[in-house]
């Protein structure tokens, strides 16, 4: 899974000099597009902020923007008008992980972020579309506040394994129902929100 840059400096795969990182894979040094581009660090989960203005934007933005410059891995301090180390902007906390509530299916549904044609959540965050799996792996989906019946052995499963069971596509977010049918993503977040509030997960 990708990592944030602040959990690249915690592995010990930021060099504090040059601002590149190691790769674990290969054990070369790459910068921190490279990085992106080949999956090691999540752009969209590393936020920077601006310490003036209190405006935070993701690691994609703030490369696009020209306040971190990828091939030196520096990062421009608004307040002190200059650029400065990566990791002098990681121990200053300029360079952040993103903060965002894991929410369940139900709860996502509410707040409108699912949609119900293609099964794709949107991030409010970023405005990036995910399938269900993916909004998953970022965090933005609880894995583990959601739970699905599997009436073959009784067991409640979380949004991962009922996936990995074939019972929910994670594509269109179509969901087998107790009885074998398929059934819309609608149907299977109001028979999940059944199920969670009359039993435990």
């Amino acid at each position: 899974m990708a990592l944030t840059l602040q959990g690249a400096a915690t592995k010990g795969l930021i060099d504090p000099k040059t601002g590149q990182l190691k790769d674990p894979m290969s054990g070369k040094q790459i910068t921190i597009d490279e990085a992106i581009e080949s999956g090691l660090v999540d752009a969209r989960q590393t936020i920077v902020q601006n310490p003036i203005t209190g405006q935070s934007l993701t690691l994609s933005d703030a490369i696009s923007s020209g306040i971190v410059d990828t091939k030196t891995g520096q990062v421009f301090d608004v307040s002190q008008d200059r650029n400065i180390s990566l990791h002098e902007a990681l121990s200053k906390g300029l360079v952040v992980e993103k903060e965002h509530k894991s929410m369940s299916l139900s709860e996502a549904s509410k707040a409108g972020l699912i949609n119900s044609l293609t099964g794709q959540v949107t991030d409010p965050a970023s405005g990036q579309k995910l399938n269900i799996i993916d909004a998953i792996n970022s965090g933005l989906i609880s894995d583990t506040d959601t739970c699905i019946p599997d009436p073959k052995t009784g067991k409640t499963l979380t949004l991962s394994q009922a996936i990995e069971h074939g019972k929910i596509n994670e594509q269109t977010g179509e969901m087998v129902d107790t009885s074998g049918n398929k059934i819309s993503l609608n149907e299977a977040i109001n028979l999940v929100s059944y199920w969670n509030e009359n039993s435990q997960c």
